[in-house]
């Protein structure tokens, strides 16, 4: 996974994530319209700051191929970046 190079004064971090996980995430999304939410923020539901939906996904649904896809590119970036 590429970084994206951000301005050294913020603690954000950004990463180019490979196509097909992108993919998979847009695949995911289209398929379960149904199960989506108002997305909320750290202090709840307000549409004036989060105007999305979001999709809830149970941590142990590790057999998805979006998180096991997704959480692989994610291990790579991590064991990168503390060597």
């Amino acid at each position: 996974m590429r970084e994206y190079e951000i301005d050294n004064n913020t603690f954000i971090g950004g990463w180019y994530m490979p196509e097909e996980v992108c993919d998979s995430v847009v695949d995911v999304l289209n398929s379960e319209q149904d199960k989506l939410v108002d997305g909320e923020c750290g202090r709840g539901l307000n549409p004036e700051w989060k105007k999305c939906k979001d999709l809830y996904v149970p941590p142990n649904n590790v057999t998805n191929a979006l998180f096991v896809g997704s959480t692989a590119e994610l291990q790579k970036m991590l064991k990168g970046k503390s060597e």
